[in-house]
């Protein structure tokens, strides 16, 4: 896609329910990545409420006014600078939020992540 990050048009998205979009291969992959999981643990992966899938500008923009209202701006990208724009440092990258990543051996969920061409990074 050749939208800047947090303006992609959501019809051009696949809409998971609720405020989660992925992009179209981002989709796919999470999909088999939820099945692998859930076929190894019998735990459904969920993303965290809220736009912690694909995030547009004014999502980003009400994040990082959330975070600096905590006193701690830095837990929030940029709005324009989001790993969950849909473009990131010249990447088309979709971050997602997963919710209860816990309930599964760490192991596993790096495994099956990777599997299905994810980058696990971990943001407490």
């Amino acid at each position: 896609m050749t939208h800047a990050n947090g303006r992609i048009p959501l019809d051009l998205l696949v809409h998971l329910g609720g405020d989660h979009y992925l992009m179209p291969g981002t989709a796919i992959r999470w999909a088999g990545f939820v099945a692998d999981v859930k076929a190894e643990t019998d735990v459904t992966l969920r993303i965290t409420p809220g736009p912690n899938g694909y995030r547009w500008y004014a999502a980003q923009v009400e994040e990082k006014r959330k975070a600096c209202a905590r006193g701690r701006c830095g837990d929030a990208a940029d709005p324009g600078d989001s790993s969950h724009g849909g473009a990131w440092r010249g990447t088309e990258t979709c971050a997602i939020d997963v919710t209860n990543w816990a309930s599964i051996p760490w192991a596993t969920f790096e495994r099956l992540a990777e599997k299905w061409g994810f980058i696990v990074l971990f943001f407490p």
